[in-house]
């Protein structure tokens, strides 16, 4: 297959997804074209196809690369969608062989939570308090924990970027996230991310968020109607999951270190915060930054040792919390999950409800946007008031990991605000006749505010 005109010696060996095709059709996304390219697993599905395709000479009518997508970038996709040393494999998603790849993979891991925040916090903020006629104030609290688990993850993730040199950025228009949207870096390739009030399918997205590298399929119990898992239940492994990003960073961190390509320093302008629970401890060593990754997938997807190589333990027994995944499980399924005797042999969901009521949910727009609604409108106005808070917060994260720490406080008061503002974007009327609420936009504010 011929690589384009880019000279052999410039095209990398074993280009990947996220350290160079991704990046180079970021640049490009206003394009249709390139916005269509920037699906994973589209582009895995039309492999041989865009091969064929990277021979053809650039033209201003070409259906597929936008012209300004240069022939080198058809010489590196080409060798990508060759697969490893060209020999026809799957194409790479990760190859963490320098320091900054590193260092894009671990930017890319702080947006990909990011990047889940939003849906939380959307689905969490249309949950009625009590005060308002709700009664899912349990599954509001744990939609929370979830939420500020996820601050600590995403703060100890650019603890790493910035302890190797790194320099973590969430305000440049590339990395600002717009909904729905599919998760950063092609993780869980098809899945579609969506700001939408709470729901038994909402929580099922989230379930694959945040699902482990193995997982077992429940089964049900027809005389009792019980879902349960056990050693009988098919165990499916996936890669392309956040956990499998994180392996690949920490195996990369491990052998960059041990040839030393990488130190652990910049103390002074990393974020220690312990207030709300919060644990963001600094990266000052390979075993801290081996520690926080375990940390995040413990929490995130059930990374111990039970539940990531048997999937049948939800349980970190070292804490007694329960992963993300099984929290968001024990909604879709309605009962709290109960360990067997033996937990190394399953669970069931078997405990006390834990079942959402609508009822008790504020009818949110989907994937809330200010440009919908009606200019200057009172509407109109409540939500770019919301969106331009997002954004103070997004901006206090960035100088948090830049040179100023102390930020973080800002960017908490700023999720603090969020929280004050969503009651009543939840309850106004959009305006436009649907009978929804304007919801929580959280997007980049119009330049004027």
């Amino acid at each position: 297959m011929p690589l384009g005109c880019a000279p052999e010696d410039e095209i990398p060996r074993n280009p990947t997804w996220v350290g160079h095709i991704l990046p180079m059709l970021k640049k490009h996304r206003a394009d249709p074209r390139a916005a269509a390219l920037m699906d994973y697993k589209g582009v895995i599905g039309r492999r041989h196809e865009l091969m064929a395709r990277c021979s053809h000479p650039p033209r201003a009518d070409d259906r597929v690369f936008p012209p300004g997508l240069s022939k080198d970038f058809r010489a590196v996709f080409a060798r990508f969608l060759s697969g490893r040393d060209g020999a026809g494999g799957q194409p790479l998603l990760f190859d963490i062989n320098d320091p900054q790849q590193l260092k894009d993979t671990l930017q890319l891991a702080a947006e990909v939570e990011l990047a889940t925040l939003p849906p939380y916090l959307g689905a969490m903020y249309s949950i009625k308090d009590r005060h308002t006629g709700g009664n899912n104030g349990a599954i509001r609290s744990a939609i929370s924990s979830v939420v500020y688990q996820e601050m600590a993850h995403f703060a100890l993730v650019c603890n790493m970027l910035v302890s190797i040199s790194g320099q973590p950025n969430f305000t440049d228009k590339d990395n600002i996230i717009s909904y729905p949207t599919e998760l950063p870096g092609g993780l869980h390739p098809g899945l579609c991310v969506r700001i939408r009030k709470a729901s038994i399918e909402q929580m099922q997205v989230f379930m694959e968020i945040e699902k482990p590298l193995k997982t077992r399929v429940p089964k049900k119990d027809e005389t009792t109607g019980i879902w349960y898992v056990d050693k009988t239940c098919d165990l499916v492994e996936e890669d392309n999951t956040i956990g499998y990003m994180y392996e690949q960073i920490k195996t990369s961190m491990e052998t960059l270190f041990n040839n030393d390509s990488i130190t652990f320093e910049h103390e002074h302008h990393q974020v220690e915060y312990m207030e709300h629970g919060l644990g963001i401890k600094k990266i000052l060593s390979l075993d801290d930054a081996k520690e926080a990754i375990n940390v995040i997938l413990e929490q995130g997807e059930g990374g111990v040792p039970g539940a990531s190589e048997t999937g049948l333990d939800p349980v970190d027994d070292t804490t007694g919390d329960m992963a993300h995944y099984f929290m968001f499980s024990e909604v879709f399924y309605g009962r709290k999950i109960v360990r067997n005797d033996d937990p190394s042999t399953g669970f069931k969901y078997s405990g006390e409800a834990f079942e959402l009521d609508p009822a008790g949910v504020y009818n949110m727009m989907d994937d809330p946007d200010y440009r919908c609604l009606t200019a200057d409108s009172s509407e109109y106005k409540q939500a770019v008031k919301f969106a331009g808070k997002y954004h103070d917060m997004l901006v206090s994260l960035t100088s948090s990991f830049n040179g100023t720490p102390s930020d973080m406080s800002s960017a908490v008061t700023d999720m603090r605000a969020l929280r004050a503002l969503a009651p009543m974007a939840m309850k106004a009327d959009n305006g436009l006749g649907t009978g929804e609420t304007i919801g929580t936009p959280f997007q980049e504010p119009p330049a004027n505010t």
